[in-house]
């Protein structure tokens, strides 16, 4: 039986302490800058600066009185606080991963404490509980990039202080932000090979930043060189990238990476974006492209000791010349890749929601039960408005709204038969839309043939 309070807070998402990492995009202001930020970091990446970003959970955790606690970095009391095993049900609720997650990587660092102390203490972790081991929790295939070769791990990329960036107006902190710190490298390869003695006995293995190193140089020409065919109208227009980026600006954010997907394979950009701004949809189409072909040439010509970087999500680069707000990173084609699953779930939401709406529909026309139907109805089709971005379907949420309301009037259930025949064409609706997402999916971008 499909449960609405299942498929309602599936919408809800949270990142972890971690925070977002910027993309060479997030700091420029052009293409030539952009580029510019790609020919730097070769230079950067070949003096040591680069570490292989780990594609798994954010699981940081802190010190507070001598015991691990997991934070993910929200303004929640619980993060705060600190969260122990005893708190993970009532943080994440029943059923959720990290309640799993949560135990062992505490766990683990709980039992590493007693032998731990000395280097925890260089590390400033015991007389700051806002310090944070910044961990990446990989078991099995977490995300996207699946890890057989390696096995369970926790990967340690480093130290990040948390603290308070907003209060509300009675003092309560209303968000919180995370930032890099600088620590003694002897005392953290010190801690990390202790942790993982005690990893071990659990199933896992603890990592620190794993380097990187090029197998041969990129060549930036060569992609910059490639010819990159869009259609603004009905008609195609082929560049090279090199040229196609002498024009572009940068302001984020960016269209989205669905929106950037649907241009990508669109024969008329004009046409398929309709009351939309066409010269950003193809502006910042032409930046997701230069960043992942760009980015592509980087990792393909990268290793490191866990396996080739194509393999995985990407270079972490740390390097205040390029940019001086922390790490940035490269991940090349991995940035558009699991978005099918999300496209697959989306649809999932409307579709069960859909079907939800038309049995309410059809449980409103009985005249004893039928108003409180109706009423959830409205409920639902106001809820899905207020979700929707897309105009069309948000007036098409909110006219479902306008019928069931009516509808809760004695005898005017006749105007429903509207939305009955709509749902009538579920069927028809679902199989065009699984159409449309396999022409934008990630497996049908082809790194080549760009």
């Amino acid at each position: 039986m499909i449960k609405l309070n299942d498929i309602l807070n599936k919408i809800v998402s949270e990142g972890g302490a971690g925070g977002h990492m910027a993309h060479p995009f997030d700091f420029v202001n052009s293409g030539k800058e952009l580029v510019d930020v790609f020919a730097k970091s070769i230079k950067s990446l070949k003096r040591g600066t680069g570490s292989v970003k780990i594609d798994g959970v954010n699981a940081s955790i802190r010190l507070v009185n001598n015991q691990f606690v997991l934070d993910r970095g929200s303004a929640k009391e619980l993060d705060i606080k600190g969260i122990r095993p005893e708190d993970l049900e009532a943080r994440f609720g029943a059923g959720h991963g990290f309640l799993r997650i949560g135990k062992e990587v505490i766990n683990i660092f709980d039992e590493a404490f007693p032998y731990t102390k000395s280097e925890l203490n260089k590390l400033g972790m015991l007389n700051n509980p806002n310090i944070m081991l910044n961990i990446e929790y990989v078991s099995g295939q977490t995300n996207v990039v699946e890890y057989g070769g390696i096995g369970n791990f926790l990967a340690i990329h480093g130290l990040q202080e948390i603290k308070p960036v907003k209060f509300k107006k009675d003092g309560t902190v209303s968000s919180r932000a995370a930032k890099e710190i600088s620590y003694d490298s002897k005392a953290m390869q010190s801690f990390i090979s202790k942790v993982n003695e005690v990893a071990m006995r659990h199933g896992f293995k603890v990592l620190g930043s794993v380097n990187t190193e090029f197998k041969k140089d990129p060549n930036l020409s060569k992609v910059l060189n490639q010819s990159i065919t869009l259609y603004p109208t009905d008609k195609g227009e082929t560049k090279s990238l090199k040229d196609w980026l002498k024009t572009v600006t940068i302001q984020t954010p960016l269209i989205t990476r669905q929106q950037f997907l649907n241009a990508l394979n669109s024969k008329n950009i004009s046409e398929d974006f309709t009351g939309q701004d066409i010269k950003k949809i193809i502006n910042d189409t032409i930046v997701y492209i230069a960043t992942i072909k760009l980015g592509d040439e980087v990792l393909e010509n990268a290793t490191s000791e866990i396996g080739d970087l194509d393999t995985h999500e990407g270079i972490v680069i740390r390097d205040n010349d390029i940019y001086k707000n922390g790490p940035f990173k490269i991940t090349g084609s991995f940035i558009i890749k699991g978005l099918e699953s999300k496209f697959k779930l989306k649809e999932s939401y409307d579709s069960n929601l859909d079907i939800i709406q038309s049995a309410l529909d059809i449980v409103g026309l009985e005249p004893t039960i039928g108003t409180g139907a109706d009423v959830a109805n409205v409920i639902i089709s106001l809820f899905r408005a207020a979700k929707d971005k897309t105009s069309d379907s948000r007036k098409e949420h909110l006219l479902d709204a306008a019928i069931s309301a009516v509808s809760i009037i004695p005898a005017a259930d006749l105007v429903k038969l509207v939305k009955i025949r709509k749902y009538r064409k579920l069927a028809t609706k679902t199989a065009r839309a699984a159409k449309r997402a396999s022409k934008i999916s990630p497996k049908s971008y082809n790194r080549d043939t760009l």
